[in-house]
């Protein structure tokens, strides 16, 4: 690793600009010397796309260390036909499937000592692994266990099992060998399943948990609250997407990991926007625009610095808002993007003006003028972890003993209404299931509903 660069994971690190540079490395099976490859990934890519590239890049090594007596080309390892089987997946499906994929493979199918000797699944040549090595790995997997030492949950490990059955399949079909998977029962993990009781809030609690949340980040969780929507296509919602006319909120897209896509069904959908949503959201776009001489994107303390000294530096912002140095660095590079600051200087001792001259905050662009309802302070989309810490400080004010994520408000939201009586095909198209399977799963049973049920069987049978 070059110094003074910041180590990410294997392979992947963060140079002093701020930008990502893998670089992959395989040994030379005749010489035994080390091959690699690396590239510096331009400024605004996201850590998805350096893992991305980095599969890449590991396809690229191994073909050119490959000879006819090498066994990468003649007999490829399970390690080695994982690592292009991810590639391919990068090319044709969401970005988020693909990463789903290699940290399934990278973790809990690769590293399992099922072979001879207790060697890795992913030593063992591609072309010998049987039905009995594929049985192996189900056992390993039945008893495997977390770092704290509980064992996964029975749907985590069926996830395990049907990324394997795809990645053995299309790789037997590849080397034009058996089907390795016929006839081998999939993993059973017994008595591990999640309790989805505990993952709802009771309307009372939903009701406490909104109006202790910060005023600033109030709009957000009243909307996922009351719309089900998932936190992606709340934070890529627009205001052009909000039609009181209609009484509608039109989700089309959602942000992930850095990029705006199509939601996740891939199915745009209408949802209810009531008087009560309608005047949340008015509030919400009156208090953007009620903080007189807040640029948009900068913080009020930068923009002063900015109209004293005409310009400003990493240490600047450091000192000014108490930030640390990664956030300020990622900082500077949004504000530099979304054209509010340029970048002036030596590479190794830049400093910072004020882009197109705006330092004024009458100057500068207000926030109802920007398409996006709930941006960050630089601008940019939000992600969900940004609601982790004022739904945690809410839930603590409002006396809620469970933690409380983005998540657990849209199952809170399916199971009130399942509760209440709502039509199913209602409910299904304001939550955007794709199965009705799946928004039966999404419903919880808090211990309050069992007693009420049983206390009503008692009545019925005492009558």
């Amino acid at each position: 690793m070059p110094k003074g660069y910041d180590n990410i994971e294997a392979g992947i690190q963060r140079n002093p600009e701020g930008n990502y540079w893998v670089r992959a490395s395989v040994r030379h099976p005749r010489t035994g010397k080390m091959v690699s490859r690396s590239a510096t990934l331009p400024a605004g890519a996201t850590l998805h796309d350096a893992r991305k590239h980095l599969a890449v890049l590991r396809v690229e090594v191994e073909e050119k260390v490959a000879s006819p007596a090498s066994p990468l080309r003649g007999r490829p390892t399970v390690e080695a036909c994982a690592a292009r089987w991810i590639a391919a997946h990068y090319e044709r499906n969401r970005d988020s499937t693909a990463d789903h994929y290699r940290q399934v493979l990278t973790d809990h199918v690769l590293p399992a000592p099922i072979g001879p000797d207790g060697a890795c699944f992913g030593e063992l040549y591609a072309e010998t692994v049987s039905r009995t090595d594929v049985d192996r790995w189900c056992r390993w997997a039945e008893q495997a266990r977390r770092e704290d030492g509980e064992g996964y949950a029975a749907e985590t490990v069926k996830g395990w099992w049907r990324v394997l059955c795809g990645f053995l399949r299309d790789t037997a079909a590849d080397l034009n060998r058996p089907d390795p998977i016929v006839r081998v029962k999939a993993p059973r993990v017994a008595g591990r399943r999640k309790r989805r009781e505990q993952r709802t809030l009771s309307n009372d609690q939903l009701g406490a948990l909104v109006e202790a949340v910060d005023d600033r980040r109030r709009a957000e969780v009243y909307l996922l609250a009351y719309t089900g929507m998932r936190p992606g296509e709340l934070y890529a919602l627009e205001w052009g997407d909000v039609d009181e006319g209609a009484g509608c909120i039109r989700v089309r897209r959602a942000h992930r990991r850095g990029k705006v896509e199509a939601t996740k069904t891939d199915d745009p959908r209408d949802l209810a926007l009531t008087g009560r949503l309608a005047q949340v959201l008015d509030e919400h776009r009156r208090l953007s625009m009620a903080v007189e001489g807040e640029a948009v994107g900068l913080p009020p303390a930068v923009v002063a610095h900015l109209e004293r000294d005409g310009r400003v530096v990493n240490g600047d912002v450091r000192r000014l808002l108490g930030w640390g140095a990664m956030k300020v660095r990622l900082a500077l590079r949004r504000w530099v993007e979304a054209g509010l600051l340029v970048r002036r200087g030596a590479s190794t001792r830049p400093y910072y003006v004020a882009g197109e001259g705006q330092v004024a905050a009458e100057r500068l662009p207000r926030v109802p003028d920007r398409p996006l309802v709930f941006p960050s302070r630089a601008g940019t989309h939000r992600t969900p972890e940004s609601l982790h810490k004022p739904l945690a400080e809410a839930a603590a004010r409002a006396g809620i003993e469970q933690r409380v994520t983005p998540q657990v408000l849209r199952r809170t939201f399916n199971t009130l209404l399942l509760r209440a009586g709502i039509d199913r095909t209602v409910l299904r198209s304001q939550m955007g299931h794709c199965s009705e399977e799946m928004t039966s799963r999404y419903a919880g049973v808090s211990i309050d509903a069992k007693r009420e049920a049983v206390a009503q069987l008692e009545e019925e049978s005492a009558a």
